[in-house]
């Protein structure tokens, strides 16, 4: 309180000829002159807190609503979360913050992918400005977090588990064989070479890589379930002599037992990146890709 008063100025004499009860006096002697002026934390002060989180929470939730509880880029699936809910996470242990600078880029990249909502990229925006600064303990983070989900490991089997019967090993089999085969057509061996593709199937597993010049990739071994392909055009480095200047054509051939999906992209949807969704049914699915029009069949 004296250091107060003495920051203050409120006399010139030295504080300590002053009693204690002499110090109160000038403070209220003050105060009645209107020297000073007394500010007290109002309610909605003590409440900004939890107005932030309510509004951090909302908009995770509209993001959700939109993109269907399923954040991913480039192979990689992301979740949303409020600062004080990271501790909550449900598989918290799956889960990797990721860097600020890093999240301004996926969420930025979300915002400009193919097939999504229009009310998207607003939203997007926001959550990029409310986004918490990096930080370590004992630090706290202040915004919303991007998370990151870690590639996951196959778990090793107990040996006291219960041998499986052959009928369970069938219908196992029936729910794990299946594959997704990916087709680009028209575009020359170079221009394939250049494709770089992510391939998010239903088990949790992400296959990435660069097309051959046959412009086809094939995974195996998934189960049913909601799978995403995203493709994107990578500008090559300069070469000479490499790559094939033939346009591919070659459809391959269709089976009713086969699940095909046919999608168009232009090329300049390709150097932009993007992004397809396809149902895993049983047995063999194929996802193809028409960057021509003369190519385009059954859309």
């Amino acid at each position: 309180m004296r250091d107060f008063v003495s920051r203050a100025r409120l006399t010139g004499f030295p504080l300590s000829s002053f009693e204690d009860g002499a110090v109160l006096a000038l403070l209220r002697g003050a105060i009645k002159n209107q020297d000073l002026v007394l500010l007290c934390e109002g309610a909605g002060a003590a409440n900004a807190p939890e107005r932030t989180t309510a509004e951090q929470r909302r908009l995770i939730a509209k993001i959700e609503a939109k993109t269907r509880d399923r954040l991913s880029y480039l192979g990689r699936q992301y979740k949303l979360v409020a600062d004080v809910d990271l501790s909550k996470t449900p598989q918290r242990d799956s889960y990797e913050v990721v860097r600020r600078e890093d999240a301004i880029q996926v969420l930025d990249g979300l915002a400009t992918q193919m097939g999504s909502s229009p009310d998207l990229p607003p939203l997007l925006a926001k959550a990029r400005e409310k986004l918490t600064a990096d930080w370590r303990p004992p630090l706290s983070p202040d915004g919303l977090i991007l998370l990151r989900r870690s590639k996951s490991l196959a778990a090793a089997r107990s040996d006291t588990e219960a041998p499986i019967t052959p009928s369970q090993m069938k219908a196992l089999l029936e729910q794990c064989d299946l594959s997704l085969e990916v087709v680009v057509l028209g575009l020359r061996g170079k221009e394939l070479e250049c494709i770089e593709f992510d391939i998010d199937s239903p088990d949790g597993e992400t296959h990435g890589g660069k097309l051959p010049s046959t412009g086809e990739t094939k995974i195996t071994g998934t189960k049913k379930g909601g799978a995403q392909v995203a493709l994107t055009w990578v500008k090559p480095k300069a070469s000479k002599g490499r790559g094939s200047n033939t346009v591919n054509t070659t459809r391959p051939a269709s089976s009713p037992q086969i699940n095909e999906v046919e999608k168009a992209a232009m090329f300049d949807d390709l150097k932009a990146g993007v992004v397809y969704q396809i149902d895993l049914r049983a047995g063999e699915n194929r996802l193809i890709v028409c960057t021509r029009k003369e190519f385009i069949f059954s859309l």
